[in-house]
């Protein structure tokens, strides 16, 4: 079955030009599991592609890479960041913060 997405998830319209992704705009690619699937159908994605293990390779563009470095943490463990380097970097450091504020 179809990984559901959470309460708090709204689709975006892209037909009336609310956020209409160019090809300027950088390109990143996560890795995502059976739990985050739902993001291909509320957010603009340039390819969906399934990989071994269930899981998929998701490619969209972003205009704001903090946007995209808190849209990954807060998907928590369903997804991983493949691409951009420095995106996967900023998610790292950002939750290794956030774990020492727990320490």
């Amino acid at each position: 079955s179809p990984a559901a997405p959470p309460p708090q998830a709204r689709p975006t319209d892209v037909r009336d030009g609310i956020f209409r992704p160019t090809p300027n705009l950088p390109l990143v690619t996560l890795r995502v599991g059976r739990g985050g699937r739902w993001i291909t159908e509320y957010y603009p994605c340039e390819s969906v592609v399934q990989v071994p293990g269930d899981e998929w390779l998701v490619s969209m563009r972003v205009n704001d890479m903090d946007w995209a470095r808190r849209f990954v943490l807060g998907l928590g463990p369903m997804v991983s960041v493949v691409a951009p380097d420095y995106l996967a970097d900023a998610v790292r450091n950002s939750a290794l913060s956030a774990l020492r504020n727990y320490a």
